[in-house]
């Protein structure tokens, strides 16, 4: 007997921990009523979260090898915030990153957004975003590229974050910089050594304001900027302007660079699921009560401390995370860039040349430690993991071919039903 939707539904309302559809059916509707907090482009995200795993785009029929029975599970929404969808899309991200990586040793940088521009963010928000991810990455790429460092070009990947670990407006980028790089002139790949210094963090903050202070001036004048903000409006003037950009200069900014601790591999692992997950990547849901959320944060000491908020100042906080529409998160730079991935396969080849020949001596980079999410379906009936997906039911085939938008058993036919039977068999 195969269970229907509606059982598993009830199976899950069981959980001690609650999910984002029931979030945001506690509190949704009345909070994308107010449209002062909510764009189109989060109101969408809200909706596809409130519809997840529920049936309403579509069904997967999974199969047990180890029991030989089916059950029916509702398909994700695949939105960029929702907490279960990005699980798989993550580890598909890491293992794509770690097929480019070098062996060679990797830095990884943080710069965050100076304090000076947070206001600025929050209204022209895709213009400021794409100038801090540009900026960051040159003042890194400029800086390595020199011959004080490297003298080559090295190979960057660029995350974007957006929050701390309390889900707090916070701009920064995450930078995995490669430790060496192609010399165009020589065509050849130039490695350093791991004992060698790391990144001049004053001098990127240097590279960095002063990319920043000459696109704004450009932007300013070109009419891109808007200033309709109660903080803002006193720098459409001229004379305010200037004087803003003068204290940009001097700004602090935020800037670490170390080298990566426990490998390239653990900064990658931690990086995908800030990269598909979001803010869930740091956050989990413990429990619902009418309109009050339970729920916690990863602190620095590895463990999980706990927060109770309304549910709309939750929604209130989430959709202050939610990027523009088409807005990419990830970029890539130098060897990683599009036009650099020709010289990182001669890279590769050659680094790999100098090793077979005893010239270099390749770093190690060991396995990540972070526990591996569960990709599998687990079975209802003996909770196994050793499931597989045995056939898709969209919204369309499903009313197509029932009549109804909620399949019932029998579902399928006796041919297919033998079919199916036949491949969880074989």
């Amino acid at each position: 007997m195969l269970i229907t939707p509606h059982k598993i539904l009830r199976k899950q309302d069981k959980k001690k921990r609650t999910t984002m559809v029931a979030v945001v059916e506690a509190g949704g509707e009345d909070f994308l009523a107010d449209r002062r907090f909510v764009s189109p482009q989060a109101e969408g995200i809200l909706r596809r979260l409130s519809k997840c795993g529920t049936g309403a785009f579509g069904y997967e029929l999974h199969g047990c090898e180890d029991c030989s029975r089916m059950f029916w599970k509702g398909k994700r929404c695949k939105a960029g915030f929702c907490p279960d969808c990005g699980i798989k899309r993550s580890e598909d991200w890491r293992k794509r990153q770690e097929e480019r990586l070098l062996p060679v040793p990797y830095d990884q940088v943080v710069i965050g957004l100076p304090n000076q521009l947070r206001v600025l963010c929050q209204e022209n928000r895709r213009v400021l975003l794409n100038l801090h991810m540009r900026c960051s990455a040159d003042a890194i790429q400029k800086h390595a590229s020199s011959k004080s460092m490297y003298d080559a070009l090295p190979s960057i990947t660029q995350v974007l974050h957006t929050s701390d670990r309390r889900m707090r407006p916070y701009v920064h980028t995450h930078h995995l910089v490669s430790r060496g790089g192609w010399d165009s002139e020589e065509e050849n790949f130039i490695c350093s050594d791991a004992q060698d210094c790391p990144l001049d963090q004053a001098l990127m903050r240097r590279l960095y304001l002063k990319q920043m202070t000459r696109t704004l001036k450009r932007l300013k004048r070109k009419g891109e900027l808007t200033f309709n903000f109660d903080q803002n409006q006193a720098l459409a003037d001229e004379s305010f302007w200037k004087d803003f950009l003068l204290q940009l200069e001097d700004a602090e900014v935020y800037i670490h660079s170390t080298p990566c601790e426990g490998g390239p591999r653990q900064t990658l692992a931690y990086l995908a699921r800030s990269q598909q997950q979001g803010v869930f990547a740091h956050i989990r849901l413990d429990r619902l009560d009418g309109t009050r959320l339970a729920w916690s944060y990863m602190n620095k000491k590895g463990g999980w401390t706990q927060c109770i908020d309304n549910v709309r100042n939750f929604l209130r906080q989430l959709v202050r995370h939610i990027l523009p529409k088409g807005f990419n998160r990830v970029r890539y730079y130098g060897l990683n860039s599009s036009k650099g991935q020709k010289n990182l396969r001669r890279a590769a080849a050659l680094y790999k040349q100098d090793l077979e020949d005893g010239l270099s001596v390749p770093a190690v980079h060991p396995e990540p430690t972070l526990t591996q999410p569960k990709l599998k379906t687990a079975c209802p009936y003996c909770k196994s993991d050793n499931t597989q997906l045995l056939d898709e039911f969209p919204v369309k085939r499903v009313r197509w071919e029932l009549g109804a938008p909620v399949p019932t058993p029998p579902l399928l036919s006796t041919f297919s039903y033998r079919i199916l039977q036949r491949r969880l068999e074989g």
